[in-house]
């Protein structure tokens, strides 16, 4: 892509986040700052975007393809990965292990998917300098986090009942 061309697909996507939450709560220098460290991604059918032993260096804003967030087995109730939802274009990935300060999603291309990679350390800046930004995620849910902690509150539980993990699900 020429940089003509780059120029105006960037101002392009810029005009239209600034248009929805959480990007319209942000001044516009900084959300033209954190656009221009962005680098544009493609992942394959199959290919891992995250994992959750790893914070990854960006967020990811899904602009084309789909995405399958998942959750894991413990291998005793539940074997393997198991799909916990399907996401497509205006999903934003990464943050919530950012916020934990420990990585908790698990999040494959279903399909030819096209991100734009956000630059983490811009999103901690961003959160902490600007509160309504940081208060749009603190109210948002994420299915692998709730997935973990109910997992974890399950696991102190004295007693199973039989199939609980598929039970909760």
């Amino acid at each position: 892509m020429t940089a003509s061309k780059q120029d105006h697909w960037l101002q392009s996507l810029q005009k239209q986040l600034a248009a929805q939450r959480p990007f319209q709560l942000l001044p516009e220098e900084e959300l033209s700052a954190w656009l221009n460290d962005a680098k544009k991604i493609n992942f394959s059918t199959g290919e891992l975007l995250l994992r959750p032993d790893e914070l990854s260096d960006s967020i990811f804003l899904v602009l084309q393809g789909n995405v399958r967030l998942i959750g894991m087995g413990d291998g005793v109730d539940l074997y393997g990965q198991i799909s916990l939802d399907k996401r497509g274009p205006g999903q934003l990935l990464g943050w919530i292990g950012l916020l934990r300060g420990e990585a908790c999603e698990y999040v494959l291309a279903s399909n030819d998917v096209f991100v734009l990679g956000l630059p983490s350390a811009r999103f901690i800046h961003l959160f902490l300098k600007y509160p309504d930004f940081a208060k749009y995620f603190y109210e948002l849910e994420n299915p692998q986090e709730t997935y973990v902690v109910a997992s974890s509150f399950a696991e102190l539980q004295p007693k199973h009942e039989e199939a609980w993990k598929k039970e909760m699900l």
